[in-house]
């Protein structure tokens, strides 16, 4: 019997029909569609596969009938990431989890310049739901991170969609800002249309490209 894929009504994510939930967004599936029927050919069979900073928070948190696991136990607090104080943020992907079962969630990355030095940097923040702490690495970094995020949201037109606010629905949000004429642009999944999804993943995923673990910060 071929493969039935479904397509969460909120994110997009597809899978194969059985979780009761989205394992990337967290988002009910009783209303998802069908996204093929017999053959498959143009569906991916299985979950989509995600990689980078834009990995769902939420995936590794459902139980195999996809259910949410029962509440973790309390974790020590992870240790003190580098110094981040007085530094400038010029670009910042922020992938946020809300409201699960075992609580809100965030995988953020942040470019920074620090102004003193000329010093690019960037960090990563990442607390999961239900952690008690949250893992912070920083890198030294160069200015062809900033170039190469702002080449790639002129091309998308991201700019364009500053300003347009709404709430953030179905258990997670993907928000970006970025520095753009000394003005700090604010853009998200909950207010940019759903062909630009990828474009605000594709944020996380330049600056993921930029951080090399030899120039990790201590």
């Amino acid at each position: 019997m071929d493969k039935v894929i479904i397509v969460c009504p909120c994110c997009g994510y597809k899978l194969e029909k059985g979780p009761k939930f989205c394992p990337e967004c967290g988002s009910p599936l009783k209303d998802a569609a069908v996204a093929g029927e017999g053959s498959t050919a143009d569906v991916p069979p299985g979950p989509v596969k995600v990689e980078g900073p834009a990995l769902g928070l939420f995936r590794g948190l459902m139980t195999s009938d996809g259910g949410p696991q029962p509440e973790p136990q309390p974790q020590p607090d992870f240790p003190k990431g580098p110094d981040d104080s007085g530094l400038k943020m010029i670009v910042d992907y922020c992938r946020k989890t809300l409201a699960t079962a075992v609580g809100d969630g965030h995988d953020e990355t942040v470019l920074y310049l620090d102004e003193k030095t000329g010093q690019y940097q960037i960090h990563r923040y990442v607390m999961n739901p239900g952690e008690q702490g949250e893992r912070h690495v920083g890198f030294e970094t160069s200015s062809d991170a900033y170039d190469a995020v702002m080449k790639h949201i002129k091309k998308a037109r991201l700019a364009s969609y500053d300003g347009k606010r709404a709430d953030a629905l179905c258990g997670g949000e993907v928000v970006v800002k970025f520095l753009k004429d000394d003005k700090m642009i604010r853009i998200s999944t909950s207010n940019v249309p759903y062909k630009h999804h990828s474009d605000l993943d594709e944020v996380g995923r330049i600056l993921g490209s930029f951080i090399d673990k030899e120039k990790e910060l201590h």
